[in-house]
């Protein structure tokens, strides 16, 4: 599960404790405090966790999701099973890796359903092990710290499935292109060449500081474009290893714009740095090591898995196989990687221009909707990363 899944399953882990204790956070206590947009607020929380209880029911018992959701929904309160039953569909969409879709019933509903579903089936489980219900939920605290298969929020091959649906559907292919060519675009027009004009501006002002810091930017937004522009041209020839290799690419460029925008001042010192410098303080390892940013060095890892070195793995996709999940993949963590690329120029740029008393902003702010709207675009009509995010690797 991605991070967020993760931070959600944890905080329902915490509610449904609450609501088994009578004591503490939980839904109960959000309601009968008239919180309701708090009590709404929780209900991906609790789908999480239902979710989570109800495969480990399901594998529990040898039995089927319809089954497992049955013996939770019949452990919980009848009064209100129209709830239930809401959260029940919701669950079972969930767990069988497709993309769920706006619940007309709200989220509120959605949380007491959830909460009566993961109660019912921590009950469930309580039962078959012979322990306290208590003990089921408390156990999920180490578990998902663990990450293991059991607290992912779908079934593997559930996901196989919808994944290569959503992978080969047309409309969201051409989504995912047309997104990730937005991106390359913006990058190179709307950053790195206005960029690379301000240094120029301010090479002719003897503001030799403020040029580099501008220089060095260009240099890295417009080697991030390039790559990005490689990876769609790699895919447009069916060769998907390659573009995979681009990719780790990209994630590098994203790991020194992280860097940029956290320390603008440090442009400078890459831009005129020795390949012994850059060894010290720029290389992706030093960078994703950093205990103030969210990068895992086995996101990293994983990039060099799939496309930097010779692997098993690595050559099934130089072979072709499953060529439209490979496509997919590859272009749905381009846009993700040049996104977070994007807001990270976005921030470095705003800090130079603040530093430099540029007045106007060196990316300008029809860019910026330009590039909000095209992922807008593509997150409403492309689910396939929706579907994988569900069973993702673990953190």
């Amino acid at each position: 599960m991605n991070r967020q899944q993760l931070a959600d399953s944890q905080r329902g882990v915490r509610l449904l404790i609450g609501h088994l204790r009578g004591d503490g956070e939980s839904l109960d206590s959000a309601v009968s405090a008239g919180k309701y947009a708090e009590a709404e607020a929780m209900a991906d929380p609790l789908v999480n966790v239902a979710v989570i209880l109800v495969r480990q029911l399901k594998a529990a018992l040898d039995i089927d999701i319809k089954v497992a959701l049955r013996h939770a929904r019949d452990l919980a309160q009848p009064e209100v099973d129209a709830c239930s039953r809401v959260a029940s569909a919701l669950i079972e969409t969930i767990i069988s890796g497709e993309h769920p879709e706006p619940v007309d019933a709200g989220p509120r509903a959605v949380a007491v359903g959830a909460q009566e579903i993961a109660t019912g089936a921590a009950i469930a489980l309580a039962q078959h092990a012979g322990e306290h219900p208590n003990a089921v939920v408390a156990r999920l605290r180490k578990q998902l710290q663990e990450q293991g298969q059991g607290v992912q929020l779908s079934d593997k091959e559930g996901v196989e499935l919808q994944s290569a649906k959503y992978a080969e559907n047309s409309e969201m292919r051409q989504s995912r292109i047309a997104t990730a060519f937005a991106l390359v675009k913006e990058m190179n027009d709307s950053a790195a060449v206005p960029s690379h004009n301000r240094a120029v501006d301010l090479h002719e002002q003897n503001k030799n500081v403020g040029r580099d810091c501008y220089e060095g930017l260009s240099r890295i937004a417009v080697t991030a474009a390039a790559l990005g522009y490689g990876v769609i041209q790699l895919i447009d020839a069916n060769n998907h290893y390659p573009a995979y290799a681009l990719l780790r690419q990209v994630v590098e460029t994203e790991f020194v714009l992280w860097k940029f925008s956290h320390d603008p001042s440090a442009i400078p010192d890459w831009l005129n740095s020795d390949r012994d410098e850059r060894e010290r303080t720029w290389k992706p390892s030093k960078i994703y090591r950093s205990a103030d940013n969210d990068y895992r060095q086995k996101d990293y890892s994983g990039h060099c898995e799939m496309g930097g070195h010779p692997t098993p793995l690595g050559t099934r996709l130089a072979s072709g196989e499953r060529s439209a999940v490979a496509e997919a993949s590859v272009l749905g963590d381009l846009i993700g990687h040049l996104r977070d690329s994007w807001d990270h120029v976005v921030d470095a740029a705003d800090a130079l221009d603040s530093e430099w008393n540029q007045s106007k902003p060196c990316i300008a702010v029809d860019a910026r909707q330009r590039v909000a709207d095209a992922l807008a675009t593509w997150s409403r009509i492309d689910k396939y990363g929706h579907s994988v995010s569900y069973f993702s690797d673990p953190l």
